[in-house]
C-alpha cells in the first residue's frame, strides 16, 4: 500500500486526500472548474451527495476529464450518499444518482444519516412533520447490499454513525460497511469511534477536517488554534496541512478482538460475509446425482450450511437441485446457505460466461464464493481433470482472469471471490495487481499438512483459508487414511472421547480455517459436525505441530517437461512442498 491510499475491507483502495463538493449555492460552473483543477493537481478522490446538489456538476467534470484523456475512470474514487428520504428504495436512489452523474458505478455509496425522512423531502433541514418515526435501517441496509450485488457500487458504508449505531448495524449486516464518514479534526478526534471502526475493519473518512470554515455551520477554530499554528510553524507548513499528517495504518486485531468478530462456528470474510467453519464437499468421481441430492438433504437437516462444489466435480447440478428443493420445502432459506464453486482451468478466458453457466446449472441467482480452481490455464473446452500435455496453455499469468473475477463480483453474480491451490508466492503476485483482494484461499490442510507459512501470509492479508481434504481425502483415488490413522491423532481423540476425524476437523477450525469434508453417510456427517463441540488444548496442538508433514494432493497431473508452465512439483508449489 502506498502512503497516500488506504485499503478498504472490500479490497478497493481509497485515496487519503479527497475533495468535497458541498456547495450551498449549487454553483455548477464553479464546481466543474474546481474539479478540473483538482484533477490536474492530482486529486483522485471526490465526495458528493444527493443533498449537496453537486452530483450533476461533479459527474460532468469527471466525464469531461475522462473524455479528454486527463484521467481514467478506474483511477478515480467517487463517493455519494443515500439521502434520508430515500431509505425506502436505495436501488432507485442510486440508479438516479448514476444517471445524474453519467457514471456506470460509484466506488462508494453511504447512508448519509441514521435518520429517515418521508419520501420526497429534499431540504437538508427538515421540518418536524417530515420525519419518519422508524429509525431502524435493517431494510435500508438490505437495499444497500443489493446495490453492491447489482454492481451499482463497489463498496457501501455509512456516514454520521456513532459507535452504538455501528454495533447495531453489524448485528444484522451480511456485508459490513467499508466506510464510516464522520466529522473529524484535531478538536473532534473521535477516539472511541475510531477504535470501534478499527476493530471492525471499517475505514474512517473525516469530513470538515479543517472545521468547515466557509459553511454556515463551520468554524475557523481548528486552523486558528495556537497549538495547530505552532506545529505548522515548526514544520514550515500551514495549519491546514497539519490536519492531514496521519497516514492510515492497517493494524492486525489481537486474539481477543478476533474472538469478538468470530462466533465459534463461522468466520467473517474480508467482504463482510460469514462463512461456516464446517462445510460439505461434493466431489463425486462417480457423478452419482441421486446420491448427491440425498446426501445434501441429509446434511441440511443435520445443520450443514456450507456447500462446496466445482465445475470439474460434476456435482453442480445435483447440489443446485437439492438446495432448490430444500428452499422450496421451507427447510432452509437461501440467505442462510453459503455456496462455493470454482472456475475451471479451461475457462480462464471468460470467467463471466463460466460463472453464468454455473448459476444456470445450479439454478441459483448468485454464488456466495467463486474461486479460481488452480493457478494453471488449459485450452478452452478441456473438461478432463487430468489434462493431456497438448491441452496446456503456456501462459500462467492470471491478471486478465482476475479482472474477469472482479467483474463477476461487480455484476452481482457472486458475493465474494478467491482462489484455490495458491502458494504464498502466487498470493503475493496476485495482490500486486488485484483491485479486489481474494476473500478465500482454499488449499489442502490437515494435521499432516499444516500450511504454517501460507496461513501466516493469508492472515496478514486478511484472506480466509479454507481447508480441503481435512481428513486426508480417504475414499478418493489420490487420498489417504494416514491422517485419521495417525497414532497421535488417535491418542488425542481417545483423550477427548472423540473420533480421529473430529480431532482433525477441530484442529483446522482452531487455526481459523473452515474445513470442507466430503461424506455422504448421514451418521458420519453427524459425527463430523460434533467436531464443533470439541476444544483442543495447548498440549494437543503442540503434539500436532511436531508431526512430520506430508502433502497428499501433490498435483503431479499439472506438471510436465514440454507444455506445462510448471516443470516440477517444486515450481507448482513454489518450493512450499
Amino acid at each position: 500500500m502506498r502512503t497516500d491510499v488506504a485499503r478498504l475491507r472490500c479490497g478497493k483502495t481509497i485515496p487519503l486526500l479527497g475533495m468535497g463538493t458541498y456547495c450551498p449555492q449549487k454553483d455548477r460552473e464553479s464546481t466543474i472548474s474546481a474539479v478540473h483543477q483538482a484533477i490536474k493537481i492530482g486529486y483522485r478522490h471526490f465526495d458528493t451527495a444527493k443533498i449537496y446538489g453537486s452530483e450533476e456538476a461533479l459527474g460532468t467534470a469527471l466525464g469531461q476529464a475522462i473524455s479528454y484523456g486527463t484521467v481514467q475512470r478506474e483511477d478515480i474514487f467517487v463517493t455519494s450518499k443515500l439521502w434520508s428520504s430515500d431509505h425506502h428504495d436505495p436501488i432507485s436512489a442510486l440508479t438516479q444518482t448514476l444517471k445524474t452523474m453519467g457514471l456506470e458505478y460509484l466506488d462508494n455509496y453511504l447512508v448519509h444519516w441514521p435518520i429517515k425522512l418521508k419520501p420526497g423531502v429534499s431540504d437538508p433541514i427538515p421540518k418536524e412533520e417530515e420525519f419518519e418515526k422508524d429509525v431502524g435501517i435493517e431494510e435500508t441496509w438490505q437495499g444497500m447490499e443489493r446495490c453492491l450485488e447489482m454492481g451499482l457500487c463497489r463498496s457501501i458504508g455509512v456516514s454520521n454513525f456513532s459507535s452504538k449505531k455501528i454495533y447495531d448495524l453489524l448485528d444484522f449486516a451480511s456485508v459490513y460497511p467499508s466506510v464510516n464518514q464522520v466529522e473529524m479534526h484535531p478538536l473532534w478526534r473521535q477516539s472511541k469511534l475510531r477504535k470501534v471502526c478499527e476493530e471492525n475493519k471499517i475505514h474512517v473518512s473525516g469530513y470538515s477536517p479543517l472545521g468547515g470554515p466557509g459553511n454556515c455551520w463551520g468554524s475557523t477554530a481548528v486552523i486558528e488554534h495556537p497549538v495547530i499554528k505552532s506545529i505548522a510553524l515548526k514544520h514550515n507548513a500551514t495549519p491546514a496541512q497539519t490536519q492531514h499528517s496521519n497516514t492510515e495504518k492497517q493494524i492486525e486485531p489481537d486474539e481477543k478482538k478476533k474472538k469478538r468478530e468470530m462466533r465459534t462456528d463461522v468466520a467473517r470474510l474480508r467482504c463482510g460475509k460469514t462463512i461456516p467453519l464446517l462445510g460439505m464437499g461434493t466431489y463425486c468421481p462417480q457423478k452419482d446425482r441421486e446420491s448427491t441430492i440425498s446426501a445434501v438433504h441429509q446434511a441440511i437437516k443435520i445443520g450443514y450450511r456450507h456447500f462446496d462444489t466445482a465445475k470439474i466435480y460434476g456435482s453442480e447440478e445435483a447440489l443446485g437441485t437439492a438446495l432448490g428443493q430444500a428452499i422450496s420445502y421451507g427447510t432452509v432459506q437461501r440467505e442462510d446457505i453459503f455456496v462455493t464453486s470454482k472456475l475451471w482451468s479451461s475457462d480462464h478466458h471468460d470467467p463471466i460466461s463460466a460463472l453464468t453457466q454455473t448459476l444456470k446449472t445450479m439454478g441459483l441467482e448468485y454464488l456466495d464464493n467463486y474461486l479460481v480452481h488452480w493457478p494453471i490455464k488449459l485450452k478452452p473446452g478441456v473438461s478432463d481433470p487430468i489434462p493431456k500435455e497438448e491441452e496446456f496453455e503456456k501462459d500462467v499469468g492470471i491478471e486478465e482472469t482476475w479482472q474477469g473475477m472482479e467483474r463477476c463480483l461487480e455484476m452481482g453474480l457472486c458475493r465474494s471471490i478467491g482462489v484455490s491451490n495458491f502458494s504464498s508466492k502466487k498470493i503475493y503476485d496476485l495482490l500486486d495487481f488485484a483491485s479486489v483482494y481474494p476473500s478465500v484461499n482454499q488449499v489442502e490442510m490437515h494435521p499432516l499438512w499444516r500450511q504454517s507459512k501460507l496461513r501466516k501470509v493469508c492472515e496478514e492479508n486478511k484472506i480466509h483459508v479454507s481447508g480441503y481434504s481435512p481428513l486426508g481425502g480417504p475414499g478418493n483415488c489420490w487420498g489417504s487414511t494416514a491422517v485419521i490413522e495417525h497414532p497421535v491423532i488417535k491418542s488425542i481423540a481417545l483423550k477427548h472421547n472423540a473420533t480421529p476425524a473430529q480431532v482433525a476437523l477441530r484442529w483446522g477450525m482452531s487455526k481459523g480455517a473452515s474445513v470442507i469434508v466430503k461424506s455422504f453417510n448421514g451418521e458420519r456427517m453427524r459425527e463430523n459436525k460434533r467436531a464443533l463441540d470439541i476444544k483442543l488444548d495447548d498440549q494437543d496442538l503442540s503434539f500436532i505441530d511436531q508431526l512430520e508433514e506430508w502433502k497428499i494432493m501433490r498435483g503431479d497431473f499439472l506438471v510436465n517437461q514440454t507444455t506445462s508452465p510448471y516443470k516440477s512439483i517444486q515450481q507448482l508449489w513454489d518450493d512450499e512442498i
